[in-house]
């Protein structure tokens, strides 16, 4: 077995021929978008834009009003937040090449700023009301546990936890209120601070007898979702006042935001991502392309405005109507998309989403399926550059929608976690062996990728039955949960514990751990193995490198005369950084591509 040398790691760009490095940086610029120009516009009557190396506050209901803010930092601006008096702004940056994000706090004076904190390593949300700007610190193990105030009287510390198993999270806010989330396990407490603008803030608690999956609030009414049905209460006049509405039918709601006011959720509909705007009744529904995702941007001429994306689908603007969109919505040309249901080992329906060329003959076409099937995340996504240049090589990709992720709601995410984290593996196998079924593709040409907990699910797949893929392609991968769910020092561990298991219950990692799988490879696993690529980050905090070496330092002590090949490319980002992804995701493309090729 041909691997990259792990004690002194080599990146792939030396194990290519000069070849396939010139293809890659071709398909690179071919990609390249320019992103030298910032321009960030923020909810508000104003924005943030570079002039020259300075960043400087535009007001826009006032053209001739400047606030010079700072020098542009180091970093990637993640987001810019202002309280609604103006008098304190906050800058989110991620720091280059890491998962760490810092926060700056400013206060604004006529046509300058003086900044009053920098602080490193915060939870990349931030909450704003009349008179303050809020977020949450991460202790040094990465746990949310500290809330935090900025306002005209300094900087507050708001609430703190002690217990190491204890995670704040921001809930939803207004001008006057922030309300946050204190999780414990499977236990949460809903936090409501007041704010006057003062050093101290009115606390109180809510321990409602219902179930509640989401909220937010207006001036006046608090929304909430409860057993997926609406509840709207007068919280600040009269908490006894309230009403609970049924969701559109097929509609499965998960999370309430506010945008101008206009509260609305965000859902699911017939296993896609979809809006509802209560305001608009039952009818008021609108549902992004397949696999793709929706945000609502608020309204002109009395009609909701969106902006959508897919896969396929490059980011446009259409406008809402009852009958779904009034412009068309395009699509990337001569690509056709396909929903199909594939029956699993348990009798379960599982879908399928493909893409593919339009002249493609399935049955003769290679197929690269894509999973994830963790943390109640849906497969899907924004348009990808990558993605659309594999289908119009002539690839056919596949989107399997397995359990474990959020395609049909919390329940079809609970359905494969903890001691049945497996049903996440059977699900993916099950959609290989309906493809081949089904002649939907060419059975000797499938490839499988999978990013972060999704690798877990794609490789243990892969190693279980290793005559069904071609070459599996992992992306910043978790394939040690034995080892990272057990360290405490881990970001990972206290979140993900629901996910997986707890310590104490470890014994059922073994049923779906890549590294337990080793042991219990099949007889013929050398001659049938897979080609594999992975794509590991040098700063990653969440899938750390030197897990990714342990299990390939396992896989090449056990599995010594397998006739394929494991490359790993090291990259300098962290888990989500994108600095070099691109250029590294050209030729992970290009390897991937003339795998699936070959037909030796």
């Amino acid at each position: 077995m041909k691997c990259t040398t792990l004690n002194q790691p080599i990146k792939l760009y030396e194990e290519f021929s000069d070849k396939y490095r010139s293809k890659a940086q071709q398909l690179c610029e071919h990609l390249i978008e320019d992103t030298n120009n910032f321009h960030y516009s923020s909810n508000q009557s104003l924005e943030l834009m570079q002039i020259n190396n300075e960043l400087v506050i535009h007001f826009k209901d006032d053209p001739s009003q400047y606030i010079h803010l700072c020098q542009k930092p180091i970093g990637r601006i993640s987001g810019f937040y202002i309280n609604s008096e103006k008098t304190i702004a906050a800058l989110l940056t991620q720091m280059p090449k890491t998962d760490f994000y810092t926060i700056s706090l400013y206060e604004l004076k006529k046509q300058s700023a003086n900044i009053l904190l920098r602080c490193n390593n915060v939870v990349p949300q931030i909450r704003t009301t009349y008179h303050s700007i809020y977020w949450i610190n991460k202790s040094k193990s990465n746990r949310p546990y500290k809330l935090m105030m900025a306002n005209k009287c300094g900087i507050i510390e708001v609430y703190g936890t002690n217990s190491e198993y204890d995670i704040l999270s921001f809930v939803c806010s207004n001008d006057a209120v922030i309300v946050i989330r204190m999780t414990h396990g499977d236990n949460s407490r809903m936090l409501f601070f007041d704010d006057f603008g003062e050093r101290d803030t009115r606390f109180r608690e809510i321990t409602a007898s219902l179930p509640i999956d989401s909220m937010e609030i207006t001036n006046t009414l608090l929304y909430a979702i409860v057993n997926n049905q609406l509840l709207i209460i007068n919280f600040f006049n009269d908490i006894h006042d309230r009403q609970m509405i049924q969701s559109p039918h097929g509609f499965i709601p998960k999370s309430l935001q506010k945008r101008n006011g206009i509260v609305y959720v965000i859902g699911r509909l017939s296993g896609d991502s979809a809006i509802w705007i209560p305001s608009l009744g039952q009818n008021g529904i609108w549902k992004a392309p397949p696999c793709g995702v929706i945000s609502f941007l608020g309204f002109q001429d009395r009609f909701p405005v969106f902006c959508i994306s897919s896969p396929i689908h490059q980011t446009q603007i259409v406008t809402g109507n009852r009958k779904g969109f009034l412009e068309a919505v395009s699509s990337t040309p001569n690509i056709h998309c396909r929903k199909i249901i594939i029956r699993s080992r348990d009798q379960t329906n599982i879908p399928i989403t493909l893409f593919y060329r339009l002249d493609s003959i399935l049955e003769q076409s290679p197929i690269l399926l894509m999973a994830y099937g963790c943390y109640g995340i849906a497969l899907e996504g924004a348009y990808d550059r990558l993605i659309s240049y594999v289908i119009q090589s002539g690839i056919t990709v596949a989107f399997c929608h397995i359990r474990g992720g959020g395609e049909y709601g919390e329940e079809w995410h609970r359905q494969a976690i903890k001691n049945n984290k497996f049903i996440s593996i059977n699900d993916f196998l099950d959609c290989t062996k309906g493809l081949i079924a089904n002649n939907l593709c060419d059975a000797k040409r499938i490839g499988a990728v999978g990013s972060s907990a999704g690798a877990l699910v794609v490789l243990s797949a892969a190693l279980r039955r290793p005559d069904y893929f071609k070459i599996v392609q992992l992306s910043h991968p978790f394939l040690t949960p034995e080892l990272i769910l057990t360290n405490p020092d881990n970001p990972l561990t206290i979140s993900d514990w629901d996910e997986f298991g707890y310590p104490s219950s470890s014994s059922c990692y073994d049923s779906f751990s890549p590294l337990a799988q080793l042991r219990r490879l099949p007889a013929d696993f050398s001659n049938q193995a897979p080609d594999i690529w992975i794509t590991a980050g040098k700063n990653d905090i969440k899938a750390p490198l030197l897990y990714t070496e342990q299990w390939l330092n396992s896989y090449s002590a056990i599995v010594p005369s397998a006739h394929n090949s494991v490359f790993l490319q090291l990259l300098d980002e962290g888990h989500h950084n994108s600095d070099d992804s691109l250029t590294g995701g050209c030729l992970s493309t290009i390897w991937l591509l003339d795998s699936l090729f070959d037909t030796d």
